[in-house]
């Protein structure tokens, strides 16, 4: 999730009318759709600190053509983690993004769609070049929950500062995933999926 919470971010899902992206099995972006997860970060000296993050898609927006998904990220306990908020949008070959302080609006590819097996794609963000692969399709437990069929990804930074794994669930999204940046180590764990499906 640091990725997609450190990175890039979105989600988006109405009321009476139901604004949704086409239907992909493993990025899910509709309006209300809201995901709590667990943060645990880890300091290189090994001290943890725990806290909490909210990522809700709260609405659309219309962007040089393009409609968007907005979707802010809040953290509760992490000091070094301020909220944020991404557009995100689905093409037919992957999901984009780009950051809300990104004045010029500089989308990067946040992951390629449909995600197999062994797939590979490049992201560049702010000049720096991250490398996504696919390693397996497997099923992740998470306390007495089972995700069956979690898409495994890891990506690393060509200076080697970014690493890390995350597991991508059916209708779902990201529900697992551990980051190390800068000397520290970020466990993201989804606790609760909620919004439409």
């Amino acid at each position: 999730m640091m990725r997609r919470f450190f990175l890039p971010l979105l989600l988006l899902l109405c009321g009476v009318i139901v604004a949704r992206a086409e239907r992909d099995l493993y990025n899910p972006l509709a309006v209300g759709l809201r995901w709590d997860v667990d943060v645990e970060m880890t300091t290189p000296g090994g001290q943890k600190v725990q806290g909490t993050a909210v990522r809700e898609i709260t609405g659309t927006d219309k962007i040089e053509g393009h409609t968007y998904f907005v979707v802010t990220t809040s953290f509760t306990g992490i000091e070094k983690m301020k909220e944020f908020t991404m557009y995100r949008r689905k093409a037919a070959n992957g999901i984009y993004a780009f950051s809300a302080l990104d004045k010029t609006k500089q989308e990067h590819m946040e992951e390629a769609i449909p995600l197999s097996v062994g797939a590979t794609w490049k992201t560049n963000i702010f000049g720096q070049l991250i490398v996504s692969t696919v390693e397996a399709k497997e099923s992740l437990k998470i306390g007495d929950k089972t995700y069956d069929d979690c898409m495994k990804i890891s990506y690393k930074s060509d200076d080697g500062k970014l690493s890390g794994t995350y597991w991508q669930a059916p209708d779902v999204g990201n529900v697992q995933e551990e980051t190390k940046v800068d000397g520290l180590t970020y466990k993201f764990t989804l606790k609760k999926y909620s919004g439409l499906k």
